[in-house]
C-alpha cells in the first residue's frame, strides 16, 4: 500500500475481468487503470477501496496463470460474485492445470498410463485441506493414490490437479483430471463485507473421461481464499465463500462412455461424481465435513476404475479478534483457518 501514493476507489458494477498475466482489469469492455505489481509470483492490485456489485472472474485456462491479491486501504464491499474456480481441465489463477506434466507437487492426484483395451485403474484425486480421494481399483491393481494434504497458505498458490489416466495407444483418449481452484488474497485496512449475493468461487475442476476402455479422471482440489482486515463480516443468506473439491470422472467400458465429475460450484452438496456404464462410478468432491470420496473398483469383466474426487481447499481469515462468524445465513465451505492480523515489513 505505501508504495501507492493515491490509489484509485475501483467499483465494478458489470461483467468484471481480470487478467493476472498482465494485470489488466475491466469492467465489463471498459478498462480501469489499477496499480499492478507481481512480486514473488502473485499478481498484486492496490485500491483505495474495493466495491464488487456486479461480478469479477478470472477465465480458467491451460496455462499457469499468478494467482491473485487485492489490497486496500479503505473498506472492501462484495455484494457480487468473484469467481476464481476451475472447469473441468481448466485451472483457476494460482492452480494447477488438469494433464500437466511440469508442476509435479505432492499434492497433485496420481495418474496412469493405459493401454487399451486392457483395464487401468481411475486417477486419483488431488489433495487440498485433507487429502484426495484414491482412484478405483481393478484386478490386481490397486487405485492411483489421492494426492497429499497442502495446508499452508504461504507462498499464495491454488489447487492442485487430480490424476490423468493417459491413453498411451490413443492420448485423445486421456482421461483429464480436474484442474486445481484459484488463489485469492484480499486485505483491507478497515473492514471487509461481503452482503448480497456476495460470494468467491475458488472450486476445483471435475475429472474427465476417455472414450473407450480406461479409468477415469480424478477430481481436482478447491483452491484458497484469504481474507485479511481488522473486520472481515459474511452477512447475508446469499453469501458463500466455496473452495470444494471436484468430482471424479466414471469408467468408460470398450463400447460406451463413463460421465465427467462436477466442478465444485458454491452449493451446499459434494461435487457430484461422475456415473459408468461398467459401475465404477466417481468419487465425490470435498467440502466441509465431507471428505473427497474414491473412486469405484471395477466389477470385474475387464472394467476400469473411477476416478477418486478432489480435497476441499483453505478459507483464512485474519482480523482482530482473530475470529469470522458468519450470520444470517452466510456459509464457508472449505476448511476455515482463522488467526490474528500480521504486521509485515518488506525492505
Amino acid at each position: 500500500l505505501d508504495m501507492v501514493a493515491d490509489p484509485p476507489d475501483v467499483v465494478i458494477s458489470g461483467a468484471g475481468t481480470i487478467r493476472p498475466d498482465t494485470g489488466v482489469l475491466f469492467d465489463g469492455g471498459t478498462g480501469i487503470t489499477v496499480p499492478s505489481f507481481q512480486p514473488g509470483g502473485v499478481r498484486v492490485f492496490v485500491v483505495r477501496s474495493l466495491t464488487v456489485n456486479g461480478s469479477l472472474s478470472v477465465a480458467p485456462a491451460l496455462t499457469l496463470a499468478p494467482p491473485i491479491a487485492i489490497i486496500a486501504s479503505a473498506d472492501v464491499l462484495i455484494a457480487g460474485r468473484i469467481n476464481i474456480a476451475a472447469d473441468a481441465r481448466f485451472a483457476g489463477p494460482g492452480g494447477a492445470p488438469g494433464g500437466r506434466d511440469d508442476t509435479n507437487l505432492p499434492c497433485e492426484g496420481f495418474g496412469y498410463f493405459a493401454v487399451p483395451p486392457a483395464a487401468s485403474p481411475g486417477g486419483g484425486g488431488a489433495g487440498g485441506a485433507a487429502v484426495g480421494g484414491a482412484g478405483g481399483g481393478i484386478n490386481g491393481i490397486a487405485g492411483r493414490a489421492g494426492g497429499a494434504a497442502a495446508t499452508s497458505i504461504d507462498p499464495l498458490g491454488g489447487g492442485c490437479q487430480g490424476g490423468s489416466v493417459l491413453d498411451d495407444t490413443a492420448p485423445t483418449n486421456t482421461s483429464f483430471a480436474g484442474g486445481g481452484g484459484g488463489a485469492i488474497q484480499i486485505s483491507s485496512r478497515t473492514r471487509i463485507v461481503f452482503s448480497g449475493a456476495g460470494s468467491v468461487d475458488a472450486s476445483g475442476g471435475g475429472g474427465s473421461v476417455g472414450a473407450r476402455n480406461i479409468g477415469g479422471g480424478g477430481g481436482g482440489a478447491g483452491g484458497v481464499v484469504v481474507l485479511e482486515a481488522p473486520q472481515v463480516i459474511l452477512d447475508g443468506a446469499d453469501v458463500v465463500i466455496s473452495t470444494k473439491g471436484g468430482g471424479g470422472a466414471g469408467a468408460s467400458s470398450g463400447s460406451a462412455s463413463g460421465q465427467p465429475g462436477a466442478n465444485g460450484g458454491t452449493d451446499s452438496a459434494p461435487a457430484a461424481n461422475g456415473s459408468s456404464p461398467n459401475g465404477s462410478i466417481g468419487g465425490r468432491g470435498g467440502t466441509s465435513n465431507f471428505a473427497a470420496e474414491p473412486g469405484g473398483d471395477a466389477l470385474g469383466g475387464g472394467a476400469s476404475g473411477g476416478g477418486g474426487g478432489g480435497a476441499m481447499g483453505t478459507v483464512a481469515t485474519f482480523t482482530a479478534n482473530s475470529d469470522v462468524n458468519p450470520r444470517n445465513g452466510a456459509v464457508i465451505r472449505g476448511a476455515l483457518s482463522t488467526g490474528p492480523l500480521r504486521t509485515r515489513t518488506i525492505p
